[in-house]
């Protein structure tokens, strides 16, 4: 194994690597690895990335000081460095018990301290995450007759269409979402239309539009009276 002629085997581990400010044994071996890890990991799941490695009593400031330098450098998403703000709201605010068994607690510290972060980022490609989870919230809240209404929910769910970045997770998921939400309702026009934005969604992606990230499928649900 190559990594192992470079990097003994007990400094890989994952305690051994987060005390010592790499996230990959493979950090280790140069500068230039060392940049492509740490990039590849906080672009490819910032939030996973934010929890993992910023969450108090784990978080290495060696990790931060890299990550505060590569943003710098546009290099990983803006706010990315503060994002570790979030997660204490984030924790009180939300269980998870699983692959997307999220569900709310009865809290809603996430909402204002997002609101903060957003107005202080608000180019940041982490907002359709952040969007996601708003809305999320203030919908099962609603549900319980707390703080928002559903109105205020669909609201939130939409700004993931024209948040920065296009988050393809996030702003696929988020139309399965609103079709379910508006099937509930009994309103099945626009159920409808979210169905058809999913899978015109689904046909340019595979397709391979490379607007897709920019644009998603905006020009549909604004011909239809959803943007």
């Amino acid at each position: 194994n190559g990594i192992r002629r470079i990097v003994k085997p007990e400094e890989t581990s994952s305690e051994n690597l987060r005390q010592r400010g790499f996230v990959s044994p493979y950090a280790q071996t140069s500068f230039l690895e060392d940049v492509a890890e740490l990039c590849a990991d906080a672009n490819e799941d910032p939030h996973w990335f934010a929890q993992r490695y910023f969450r108090e009593e784990e978080r290495n400031p060696l990790i931060v000081a890299k990550v505060k330098l590569a943003e710098s450098y546009n290099l990983v998403p803006q706010g990315l460095g503060n994002y570790f703000t979030l997660i204490p709201h984030y924790n009180k605010s939300f269980s998870e018990g699983g692959f997307h068994s999220m569900y709310a607690n009865e809290s809603e510290t996430y909402v204002a301290a997002s609101e903060v972060f957003l107005q202080k980022h608000p180019k940041t490609t982490l907002a359709p995450r952040i969007r996601s989870h708003r809305a999320f919230l203030m919908e099962q809240l609603s549900q319980r007759g707390v703080k928002y209404t559903a109105e205020q929910a669909v609201r939130e769910h939409k700004l993931v269409f024209t948040s920065p970045g296009g988050g393809r997770s996030d702003y696929a998921s988020t139309l399965s979402h609103l079709h379910e939400f508006w099937l509930q309702k009994g309103n099945k026009e626009r159920a409808t239309i979210y169905f058809e934005a999913r899978d015109l969604y689904y046909k340019r992606m595979h397709g391979g539009d490379v607007l897709l990230g920019k644009r998603g499928v905006n020009d549909f649900l604004a011909a239809r009276g959803e943007l």
